[in-house]
């Protein structure tokens, strides 16, 4: 008799799986802190897009004093940075600013506002002539006090507080080929005349100083009459 074996028992089938799903609220904070990552992104692209703006605005060369006739030679254009409403205070064209009068004074690679310039006032431009010591070396926008001595009286104040225009020194044929200078100044009529009359007087000598800061001013331009030789 042959033996039989039983067939084993059927495997039941597995259970479906079951997903975990995450809470909702769980779902909130995340889509909440995408957001926030975004929109400091966004912000930071701006704060460094914004930082290297710059905008071309004029700026002098050199300091000037008050009353100064600014010359193309006088200014520059550099970009800055500077939030807009800042921005429109200061001029943006050289040409804004040529020909026209400093009513301040500015220092080398300042900003040049549109309130520190106007239209000049009436004046004459006169050149006065320096030997080689009759004063230091001056420069464009440096305020100056001349004095005139004569043999018939000592140094009297000719000018007093008055900006460079500009200087020339070191032309050959003249008297600056000694190592003189000639400086000129914008003055009102009458001080140029007053110029033209000291440099007329026999062997009168022209002496000039540089100012700075707050000077005392002159008390009153004296009269020259004292300094002309007497009549023969």
């Amino acid at each position: 008799m042959s033996a039989v074996t039983a067939a084993p028992p059927p495997t039941p089938p597995s259970p479906p799986g079951r997903r975990l799903a995450l809470p909702r609220w769980m779902d909130a904070r995340l889509l909440m802190g995408l957001a926030l990552v975004l929109v400091s992104v966004v912000l930071g692209a701006r704060l460094v897009s914004a930082a290297r703006h710059t905008e071309p605005l004029v700026v002098v060369r050199h300091s000037l004093a008050a009353g100064t006739r600014l010359e193309r030679g006088d200014l520059a254009v550099a970009r800055v940075h500077l939030p807009a409403a800042q921005r429109e205070r200061y001029l943006r064209d050289p040409s804004e600013a040529v020909g026209r009068q400093l009513v301040q004074p500015v220092t080398e690679g300042q900003l040049v506002p549109g309130t520190a310039v106007r239209a000049p006032d009436a004046a004459a431009t006169v050149v006065i002539p320096l030997a080689a010591d009759s004063g230091p070396r001056l420069a464009a926008g440096q305020r100056i006090r001349i004095w005139v001595a004569t043999p018939s009286c000592p140094p009297r104040v000719l000018l007093d507080d008055v900006p460079v225009q500009s200087v020339r020194s070191g032309d050959s044929g003249s008297f600056t080929s000694s190592g003189g200078q000639a400086v000129t100044v914008a003055v009102a009529p009458q001080l140029a005349d007053r110029v033209i009359d000291a440099l007329a007087i026999d062997k009168s000598v022209l002496h000039a100083a540089r100012l700075a800061g707050a000077v005392e001013p002159a008390p009153g331009l004296p009269d020259l009459a004292p300094c002309r030789p007497p009549a023969r």
